[in-house]
């Protein structure tokens, strides 16, 4: 690394999010973690953290996470964690073993996110900071879409969501890839964001050719969707949490209130039942299910991924 890096805008933009969001939360005088995987996104990350502890009083802890899924697992994280020592961030590296429940890319970040949470209780800290950024957001709206998961899904990640902190979302990968190189920082690019199998490289690839074809902005237009999707679930989500409450046992449910709901609220009271009994219901499924309170005829039980719904005399019962 050079002894003075370039101050340049992408270098500035990633250390001001940094700086915002933390200020705006009152962290200082604290330990805070952070999800470092080697790649530019979570580097930019340390690297801004690593700049901005002195002023905010914190001490950053780089989690390095080896999945132990590529020959050079333990190689890569070793690097990262001489990268992140020499950006002055203390680092320490935690192999984990990949289950192979709901395939190996949800079984890789369930293993992640196990870590994370036991580094949070080892280090007792309060935050974990990530570097999903623009380009994520974007993937995941548009995964979101295509899956018809509903509103939960296409409102995307959230700058503070629990013990997470993402405050790259408002920045492009580009962005962060040319902070690194701006601060002559070496990072790793993972094979497996080459790799079709997995259904956000799929994503990744139709943004970029629709970015390269001239739809230009596509990726920040699919993160303001999320942005303004999230700002009407804050204002409709109260609203379905007051009818739940209503309801009260989310296994044993009133056909008669459902029916006096209207549609679209309707739905959206099922797709929360579905969810508090352990379970995100796509579009397909709620319509199914909505038809057992307003088109009954003497359905047998309603098999859904990850739960069975049968209307009983005048209840739903959700197993």
């Amino acid at each position: 690394m050079p002894d003075r890096p370039r101050l340049t805008p992408e270098v500035a933009d990633s250390r001001r999010a940094i700086r915002e969001l933390l200020e705006s939360l009152g962290i200082n005088n604290q330990r805070l973690l952070i999800g470092l995987s080697g790649g530019a996104d979570s580097l930019s990350l340390t690297a801004a953290i690593g700049f901005e502890a002195e002023k905010l009083s914190i001490e950053p802890i780089a989690i390095i996470i080896n999945h132990s899924l590529q020959s050079n697992s333990a190689e890569v994280a070793e690097n990262a964690k001489k990268t992140a020592e020499g950006l002055g961030v203390k680092a320490v590296i935690k192999k984990v073993t990949v289950g192979k429940q709901g395939g190996m890319e949800n079984a890789a970040r369930d293993a992640r996110y196990e870590a994370f949470e036991n580094a949070l209780t080892e280090f007792d800290a309060d935050y974990l900071v990530l570097g999903h950024n623009q380009n994520d957001q974007a993937e995941s709206v548009l995964l979101g879409l295509m899956r018809g998961s509903g509103p939960r899904s296409i409102a995307g990640m959230q700058q503070v969501s629990g013990n997470y902190l993402r405050p790259f979302l408002q920045l492009s990968r580009a962005s962060l890839r040319q902070a690194c190189a701006d601060q002559g920082i070496e990072f790793w690019d993972d094979p497996q964001n080459e790799d079709s199998k997995f259904a956000r490289v799929e994503i990744r690839k139709i943004l970029a050719q629709l970015e390269a074809s001239g739809s230009s902005g596509v990726v920040s237009g699919l993160a303001r969707t999320a942005d303004q999707m999230r700002e009407a679930e804050e204002i409709i989500q109260p609203i379905v949490e007051n009818h739940i409450e209503q309801l009260g046992n989310p296994k044993v449910v009133s056909v008669e209130y459902l029916q006096f709901v209207d549609n679209s609220l309707r739905r959206r009271i099922i797709h929360k039942l579905g969810q508090l009994n352990g379970v995100e219901l796509s579009r397909v499924h709620v319509l199914e299910i909505e038809k057992l309170v307003t088109n009954w005829h003497g359905q047998g039980p309603l098999s859904v991924p990850g739960i069975t719904v049968e209307r009983v005399g005048n209840n739903l019962h959700l197993d």
